[in-house]
């Protein structure tokens, strides 16, 4: 059996000196059954989710759903079908829940391996500890800096699909064996390349020379809000020159003063915002930008970061007095009339699905989630580099 090894900052406690990761259990003392509430049947749903896969809510409440899951359990394991969980249910439940999670080993070392070595395909619902690394996993592959919790919800799910489709897999939030095997191999091979963008304006070009410095030969153009992999750098005069593959196989050179590692970018067409820094990738979040049926698209561009505003701030929540509406982030790009903002009357649903700014947009501002639109407000500085492109 393969091992993974977990960062401690993966797990919610700290051990020390200990190698197996050790799971709460369900108390198998009294019976659990149709109608029971109580923080012992939110523990049974959570290894159901895990060893049966039931998809369940853990609330807490025995209801329809987990009586059918545990009834499923039952007959699978041979065990006495009446959907009441007594002794005997209860410990083969927790005897295989156990065994779900005793192949993950912590170790101290730096270098982190992860690794899903589970046939269950998780999806939303889903719990537990294969749920967290799958989180690490998409983390460090797609920087979508989702809460290692182990609870697969809404964000997650976007995240997977955001995955699949980077990856030309089948795009339905899950990860079944095609996505774990593309997880497990691209883990391996995380591209630690460093990024710059062309910081012209829009729709300018900038010349590529054939070395750091003005005095070489103009050899290509490069255009406003392209992305480039830094392939290496020289220091001329004080002005920091980036090596990049300006066309497939010819490399030239282009001047920092118009490029930049640092920036925020803004894709319409896929409906997510980018936060690099230092050229890599720090946050990627869904959004919900302008109402593009209505004709109140966000701007396409190059813009900058304004003056940016929270609620402690200014003692009490924004408010966007062109839009009449309350927020407690605002971070605008072009004066005091687009920006980006959280929008608490958005749904999680909208906010994760990539078509809702077609008919369903903004006024032409930036919708994001609470905890995003927080992140990026603390992150990000007053001239940062915005970049809106379709």
């Amino acid at each position: 059996m393969k091992r993974l090894f977990i960062n401690l900052l993966l797990v919610s406690c700290i051990f020390l000196g200990i190698d197996k990761v050790s799971a709460a259990t369900l108390d198998c003392n009294g019976l659990l059954r149709y109608g029971s509430r109580s923080e012992k049947v939110k523990q049974l749903q959570t290894e159901l989710n895990e060893v049966m896969n039931c998809n369940l809510v853990v609330d807490g409440i025995f209801g329809n759903g987990t009586k059918s899951c545990v009834l499923a359990f039952q007959k699978k394991y041979s065990l006495s079908q009446d959907a009441i969980v007594g002794p005997q249910t209860c410990n083969k439940l927790n005897s295989l829940y156990l065994s779900s999670n005793d192949d993950v080993v912590e170790d101290d070392n730096s270098t982190l391996e992860l690794y899903l070595n589970t046939t269950t395909t998780l999806l939303r619902g889903s719990n537990g500890i294969y749920v967290r690394v799958l989180q690490e996993m998409l983390n460090r592959t797609t920087h979508c800096n989702l809460e290692v919790d182990g609870n697969f919800g809404y964000k997650t799910e976007w995240c997977v699909k955001k995955y699949q489709e980077e990856n030309n897999l089948g795009i339905d939030g899950k990860v079944g064996p095609m996505t774990r095997q593309s997880l497990n191999q691209n883990i391996k091979n995380i591209d630690n390349s460093r990024y710059v963008i062309i910081n012209t304006s829009t729709n300018s070009t900038l010349n590529v020379r054939q070395d750091a410095g003005t005095n070489y030969a103009d050899i290509g153009d490069v255009y406003s809000s392209e992305i480039y992999i830094i392939h290496g750098s020289k220091l001329v005069g004080g002005t920091t020159w980036y090596k990049i593959e300006y066309e497939t196989g010819k490399y030239g050179y282009v001047s920092g003063a118009y490029a930049t590692k640092d920036f925020i970018l803004l894709d319409i067409s896929s409906q997510n915002i980018k936060l690099y820094r230092n050229g890599q990738v720090v946050f990627n979040v869904p959004t919900v930008t302008g109402n593009k049926s209505k004709g109140y698209d966000t701007p396409l561009g190059v813009y900058s970061v304004g003056n940016k505003l929270s609620y402690k701030t200014m003692g009490g929540r924004i408010h966007l007095s062109k839009y009449d509406a309350y927020v407690d982030y605002w971070i605008p790009f072009i004066g005091g009339s687009y920006g980006f903002h959280d929008a608490d009357w958005r749904t999680s649903s909208q906010l994760t699905n990539k078509n809702t700014y077609l008919t369903n947009g903004s006024h032409g501002c930036v919708n994001m989630l609470l905890e995003d639109a927080k992140y990026l407000h603390d992150n990000v500085y007053k001239g940062l580099a915005v970049h809106i492109v379709d």
